[in-house]
């Protein structure tokens, strides 16, 4: 006789939040959707016919046949007629293409000659398609040949594949049993296991097999015992019941929980998991204990426990933090592009101070007649004598250097001023009744001018002794690893991949592949594709000796956190 299998449903503490808690057992009026319409194609733009658009809109040169379909643009004053004149929907939607090519694919030249771009709709970066066109001509032809493929062009970001099969090899934790919600939780501390209404029983047994085996190579990989899986009873599970959107797994601060979204989650536990240890250790570092409510949110209130045990631990995240995203290398501390910076920086000054010594001399030479007493030009002498003083500063003969705090541009930030500007103050105030310093005054600008030229000078002698003498320096710059995420970020309209977060999690998973990888093992429901594509010019995964090194500080983050977790 053959048991009856027990159903398997959720267990333990009620999480909350999830979907099937929200959801309102009301009847839901379906709203008729909207015409679909190639992504590609501005959501300002539609398909109707004449009689929707403006009347006015309807030229001559945007008549394409005789019917009365027509691509408009959605504006404040109605809808613009775009093209006119189809007869179906089809004939209109076939010469989108072509139609549409010259608005969303720009040419522009670059570095690379005149190339083929197109605009990303969440940031207005232009990305670059195709280069290496000679003429304008050449590009447009290009252009019109392959209207659709460059229209269809996204961004591909890296992404876990989803898996068709998942693998694991290694040691032989379940002996062939099915794991049960009781066991998962007595084994790993879970204080609660939610599954989604969507998942099937035979789905929901698979993904607690998984999860059995996944967490028992975790607990290997970090050398964590299997109860600080769950870090100390604290860490809930959530399997398909929490996702939204495409998203394959996130994890939940306010209620301490992880998500894996059905088997399309799989490769991801080990980012999540790692997500919620540093929100775990940051708390333990601030002396802080976990306590959930009836409603199944956290809260951290004040724990007995001495924070400073936490500290070698501590110290270990935040090393592993600091050099995930800088490193220190050792590069020549004179060089030819900061030289030419410096160089540029101070012709511009030199321009500007051609500028200023203009405004003066004209200030002095005109003729004020509504003035009694200081309405009359500077005499030659005293032109004459401001032009000598200007070619002297021009030519690095300032005079004795003085500070006039009552002459700063800003009230707190005396400049430091030079004899022979102050004469030419002096000869200003004779002839206008003023030396026209102070904040936004002439005589200030020139001499802020003057200031930041000598600066730019000083800097590029420095420059120059550095380069000849070879002297060598010490800087802090990014890692390959933080560069590549930023490039990654500036396709997008808001930061994620260098996040600091994201870019621990990233590395910690890459750390255990590797791990599990040295021993000829595979656990793909835990971890798995954290290596970069070689065709991809995106790269999401720390790689060569940034890997090596990052393990390593995973290593030692462990070590620590081995004695006080």
């Amino acid at each position: 006789m053959q048991t009856a299998t027990l159903k398997i449903s959720d267990f333990g503490i009620r999480i909350g939040g999830a979907k099937k808690d929200r959801m309102d057992n009301s009847k839901t009026v379906s709203k008729e959707k909207k015409e679909s319409l190639p992504f590609w194609v501005p959501r300002s733009m539609c398909i109707c016919t004449v009689d929707d658009v403006k009347e006015y809109s309807l030229e001559e040169r945007r008549k394409k046949g005789n019917g009365i379909i027509c691509l408009a643009e959605d504006r404040r004053c109605g809808k613009m007629a775009i093209a006119w004149g189809y007869n179906s929907k089809d004939e209109l939607l076939d010469d989108l293409p072509s139609l549409l090519v010259p608005y969303l694919v720009s040419i522009y030249k670059s570095k690379n000659g005149l190339v083929l771009g197109k605009k990303i709709k969440t940031t207005g970066k232009l990305i670059e398609l195709v280069s290496g066109f000679n003429t304008q001509d050449e590009a447009i032809a290009y252009r019109s040949e392959h209207a659709l493929e460059l229209l269809e062009y996204k961004v591909q970001f890296p992404e876990l594949p989803h898996l068709k099969t998942i693998c694991r090899t290694g040691k032989d934790y379940r002996n062939g049993e099915n794991i049960t919600t009781e066991k998962l939780c007595a084994t790993f501390g879970f204080p609660g296991i939610e599954f989604g209404n969507w998942l099937t029983q035979k789905e929901r047994q698979m993904v607690l097999n998984l999860a059995y085996e996944a967490f028992f190579d975790l607990a290997d990989v970090t050398g964590l015992p299997p109860m600080a899986m769950s870090l100390n009873g604290n860490l809930a599970a959530a399997f398909g019941s929490r996702g939204a959107g495409n998203e394959l797994a996130h994890f939940e601060p306010e209620r301490f929980v992880f998500n894996l979204c059905r088997i399309k989650g799989a490769g991801s536990l080990a980012h999540e998991w790692f997500h919620a240890l540093e929100h775990y250790i940051l708390h333990l570092f601030q002396g802080q204990k976990m306590k959930r409510q009836a409603d199944g949110k956290v809260v951290f209130v004040q724990s007995d426990m001495d924070s400073k045990i936490y500290d070698n631990l501590i110290h270990a995240y935040d090393k592993l933090k600091g050099l995930i995203q800088y490193k220190k290398t050792i590069i020549p501390a004179g060089t030819k592009e900061k030289l030419e910076v410096w160089e540029k920086n101070r012709d511009l000054m030199s321009k500007r101070l051609s500028y200023h010594e203009d405004v003066i001399l004209n200030e002095l030479k005109k003729n004020k007649p509504y003035r009694k007493k200081f309405g009359k030009p500077a005499p030659d002498e005293y032109i004459q004598k401001v032009k000598e003083l200007m070619n002297e500063i021009r030519n690095g003969n300032l005079g004795e250097s003085c500070i006039h705090p009552n002459r700063a541009k800003y009230n707190d930030i005396p400049y430091k001023s030079n004899e022979k500007a102050e004469l030419i103050g002096k000869i200003l105030k004779k002839t206008r009744n003023s030396d026209y310093f102070g904040e936004n005054k002439m005589m200030s600008e020139y001499l802020l001018t003057i200031n930041k030229r000598s600066l730019y000078e000083k800097k590029m002698e420095d420059e120059k002794r550095k380069m000849e003498a070879g002297i060598l320096e010490e800087k802090k710059i990014k890692t390959d690893y933080f560069n590549n995420a930023g490039i990654m970020d500036s396709f997008r309209s808001s930061m994620y991949w260098s996040m600091t977060n994201e870019l621990l999690a990233r590395a910690f998973g890459a750390f255990v592949q590797d791990k599990i990888e040295q021993k000829g093992n595979v656990s793909n429901y835990l971890v798995h594709s954290h290596c970069n594509d070689l065709n991809s010019k995106f790269k999401a995964y720390p790689e060569a000796e940034e890997r090596i090194a990052f393990n390593g500080l995973f290593e030692d983050l462990f070590c620590e956190a081995r004695k006080v977790i």
